[in-house]
């Protein structure tokens, strides 16, 4: 089982990833925001974090640069 991170936009595509993701038994935390998930990742880990290229004023590249660093 996985510690899992989804940052997106779209409340759609969160619901239908959650529901595959924990039916395979992993753990799913879900964001909305990227200034919510940047706080997160600082007091939290995940075995993996996938982020939505465009969230509003957001950029999950932006986002991925921060996470890694």
């Amino acid at each position: 089982m996985a510690r899992l991170l989804l940052v997106d936009d779209d409340p759609r595509f969160l619901q239908v990833m959650v529901s595959l993701l924990q039916a395979r038994s992993h753990e799913v935390v879900t964001l909305a925001e990227a200034d919510t998930a940047l706080g997160l990742l600082e007091e939290q880990t995940f075995d993996l974090a996938i982020f939505d290229l465009h969230m509003g004023q957001s950029n999950g590249m932006d986002l991925l640069k921060i996470a890694r660093s």
